[in-house]
Order: C-alpha cells, then sequence, then structure tokens
C-alpha cells in the first residue's frame, strides 16, 4: 500500500462524520494525534526560530515546501523572527536520518496586510508568510512539494481532510493546565465546519472570522501550540491539496478543548504566494 492510501485507510472514520453545525458539540474538541511514518506527509516543514530583537527561543512552528527554497507558514511566526531554520524530510524533530534536511533561513516574509486583530473582531487575518532558504532541497520520495488550489470552494466540503505538526500533543500534569509537547511529527484526521459554526464557536471570546479564515476539528483532535503555520490538506486518491495554514487556536486548556482551529485559507493567497516566490510556487 502506498503511503497516501495508508493515509487513506487511516481516515476512513472521518469520512462517516457529516458536515452539519450540529454535528460535534463544542466542548468536544481536544488535542490528539498519530505519529506519521517517513513519506506519509513529505511537505511538511518544520522551522526553528529565534525572537527578535534578543535571539530568544528556540521556537518551532510548522510550514510546508512549495518550493525547492521556500516554505509556506503563518505570518504570526514570521513578524517575530529574527534568525530561523527549516528542516524537511523527516519525522522526529530531535533525530536526524539519512532523509531528513535542514537549511538556514536567508529572507523572511510576512503578508503586508497580516493584522493580529482589528475594530471588528477579526483575529490574525492574512495570516500568511513565506520563509526563504537556500541551498535548495533535494526532492524525492521522502520530500515533494505541496499541492496548492487556486478555486477551494469544492475541497471545503470534503470529508477527508488531515492536519499535521510537532506541536502540543495535549494537556496534562496535576491541574491538567500544563501543555504535553511532542517531538514526533503527528496527524489527525478532522472535519471542516460551515462559516456560521465557526463564528458561533468563537462568539464568546468577541472573535469572528473572515473570508480567508475557516475552521476545523472533531471529537478527541484539532492543533495545538507548535502546529501554527502547517497543514491542513484534503486527502485524494495519489494526493494531498493543501487547502489551509494553522492560524490560532486558544492557548489555554480551558478553551483549547472546547474550539475548533482556525485556518487561513491557501487560495485567496495565491498571486501572493507566486510573487514572493518569484513564480518558483504557483496555485493550480
Amino acid at each position: 500500500m502506498t503511503a497516501l492510501g495508508l493515509l487513506l485507510a487511516l481516515l476512513a472514520s472521518a469520512s462517516a462524520l457529516p458536515l452539519s453545525s450540529n454535528a460535534v458539540e463544542k466542548n468536544e474538541f481536544v488535542l490528539g494525534g498519530t505519529k506519521a511514518t517517513v513519506g506519509l506527509i513529505p511537505m511538511q516543514a518544520v522551522i526553528e526560530w529565534r525572537m527578535k530583537p534578543d535571539g530568544r527561543g528556540p521556537f518551532i512552528c510548522g510550514g510546508t515546501l512549495i518550493s525547492p527554497n521556500h516554505v509556506l507558514t503563518a505570518a504570526h511566526c514570521t513578524t517575530r523572527m529574527k534568525t530561523a531554520k527549516i528542516m524537511v524530510g523527516g519525522v522526529e524533530y530531535y533525530q536526524n536520518t539519512t532523509s531528513t534536511q535542514w537549511r538556514h533561513v536567508t529572507k523572511i516574509h510576512s503578508h503586508p496586510q497580516y493584522n493580529k486583530s482589528d475594530l471588528s473582531g477579526v483575529y490574525f487575518n492574512n495570516d500568511i508568510g513565506i520563509v526563504e532558504f537556500s541551498p535548495a532541497v533535494t526532492l524525492g520520495r521522502n520530500v515533494k512539494l505541496a499541492t496548492l488550489i487556486k478555486n477551494d470552494n469544492s475541497y471545503l466540503r470534503e470529508k477527508k481532510i488531515v492536519v499535521s505538526g510537532y506541536g502540543v500533543k495535549g494537556y496534562g500534569g496535576k491541574y491538567g493546565n500544563e501543555s504535553i509537547g511532542s517531538s514526533d511529527l503527528l496527524y489527525t484526521g478532522v472535519q471542516i465546519y460551515n462559516f456560521s459554526y465557526c463564528n458561533e464557536a468563537r462568539a464568546n471570546l468577541g472573535a469572528r472570522l473572515s473570508y480567508n479564515q475557516f475552521c476545523a476539528g472533531g471529537p478527541g483532535k484539532g492543533m495545538g501550540l507548535g502546529d501554527s503555520g502547517g497543514p491542513i490538506q484534503v486527502v485524494l486518491p495519489g494526493q494531498l491539496i493543501q487547502i489551509g495554514i494553522a492560524s490560532y487556536a486558544s492557548v489555554s486548556p480551558k478553551y483549547a478543548t472546547k474550539l475548533p482551529v482556525v485556518f487561513t485559507r491557501v487560495s485567496p493567497f495565491c498571486d501572493y504566494i507566486s510573487s514572493i516566490t518569484n513564480g518558483a510556487a504557483k496555485c493550480k
């Protein structure tokens, strides 16, 4: 069985989840995931970075390889970066293998209209950024480019959806408020919720979504700290299609287990991606 065939099989149960707004109660969202094998999500990248201005860190964000010299991620990651390096080809953050490739970032790009919050209640609008590195990574079986698309309307209704990252995998400790990190690349199947449901779920926190955003999650599934910038992808036979970038979820255990994750849509930013990469990365 191919890597994508295996992923489809593992996500088969997710296809039974209805997409109606009341499919999952708002208090059922928790973090979790399954360890990925090498080559299962070959476009996945991790960015290790240090913060402006003093180099505090390191911190991590997720990302996806969109050209041999570029990784797509979130602007709320890139705007804070002083220095950074990326890794592709691996599934364990602290262990280098024959397939692991590290590169130092040479340029950092954040969307010029990125806005952490505005008066209308939209948080992290235009949350998209790109890091450039050199030399180019070598593409192969375990390192591949993400597939980006210009029109995501039909894909936002798909049922086999996967998120992935190296971030927090849960909460524990005596009071249940200590984040549990992961050194492994984890993935889990989620479902996309309709726009009105996403806004309703965030209303109690005074937040709403823009057209450039959507939300997703599921019972026992989600994303956490360190997953920012990572992908949400549609799983099709022989292909993964990236439709979004992990933007924000609550950092509080009280809400992280109750609210779906908000993602930045990729399709509205196809021109931006092509421009920043000088045409090296394009939507199909």
